[in-house]
């Protein structure tokens, strides 16, 4: 299992700050986020992805996985062919679509057969360019918030061109154990996000809240050295994306500390899984 990081929380930053980033980090590459205000973005992809991808590989860095925006997620989309095409002429196998988002009134199994026709264009558009399509296992009012609910929009797919993205810290604020979540998308497991989170009080008036709050990787409910056992165990071999997200920081050079620090102790549960 190799260690990139996801680009998201450094908007702005050019090829070089983020190869620099990665370099300090000791990480292998990228999970780059193609994403309006960054040096990659949807309007410049063919032409600004393969002068990002160079510089990378001047220092002996790649592209794992494209994320793109969280609203991408119609294959008919003006920007996808563009952007599916940059990536196979790069080489860079996965991309990470967005999200489809439950509405109170609209039929549950409606919407995922809608779900399902979209991503049927997404795995058509695989087999053309030879890029697997990523669906994120995102908490809260997502479709396919834990690996169950993803599974009904993914199934049957070919694991080829349709994958899972995995978040162990999101199937935990929905409360699916990883083990069993790992079980039920092994067919499809193509990546894993890193982060942690945990839920703090607050009183509003006589009752009290749960906020979340993304923290640092040995504070939150998941016990990264028992989830790299588990990923180990079901066989991942992949990619761990860093996201970097933080509820007490938000600038970059905040966010770049805390990584070192979270990519310190994951290659220590890496190291004593081995």
């Amino acid at each position: 299992m190799n260690l990139v990081v996801f680009t998201k929380m450094f908007q702005g930053w050019s090829a070089a700050e983020l190869a620099d980033l990665a370099l300090g980090l000791g990480v292998s590459g990228f999970d780059l986020a193609v994403r309006a205000g960054h040096c990659v973005n949807p309007d410049n992809v063919g032409r600004a992805l393969p002068e990002a991808a160079e510089v990378f590989q001047g220092q002996g860095l790649s592209v794992g996985l494209v994320t793109t925006e969280t609203s991408l997620t119609d294959p008919g989309e003006g920007s996808v062919r563009t952007i599916w095409r940059a990536c196979a002429d790069q080489g860079i196998r996965n991309v990470k679509i967005g999200y489809w988002r439950w509405e109170k009134g609209r039929g549950y199994w409606e919407r995922v057969s809608e779900i399902r026709q979209a991503l049927g264009g997404f795995e058509s558009l695989g087999r053309e360019f030879g890029v697997r399509t990523l669906v994120h296992t995102h908490s809260g009012g997502s479709y396919g918030s834990n690996c169950s609910g993803l599974m009904d929009l993914i199934e049957g797919f070919d694991p080829e061109f349709v994958g899972a993205y995995v978040d162990p810290a999101h199937l935990g604020l929905g409360g699916e154990p990883l083990p069993m979540g790992l079980d039920i998308v092994k067919r499809y497991l193509a990546m894993v996000a890193v982060k942690n989170a945990r839920r703090l009080p607050t009183r509003q008036e006589t009752t009290t809240v749960w906020k979340t709050d993304w923290c640092l990787l040995r504070e939150g409910f998941v016990d990264w050295r028992s989830a790299v056992r588990e990923l180990g165990a079901a066989g991942y071999d992949g990619l761990l994306s860093l996201h970097g997200e933080y509820s007490a920081v938000d600038e970059p050079e905040q966010v770049q500390r805390r990584l070192v620090e979270d990519a310190g102790y994951l290659r220590e549960a890496l190291s004593a899984a081995s």
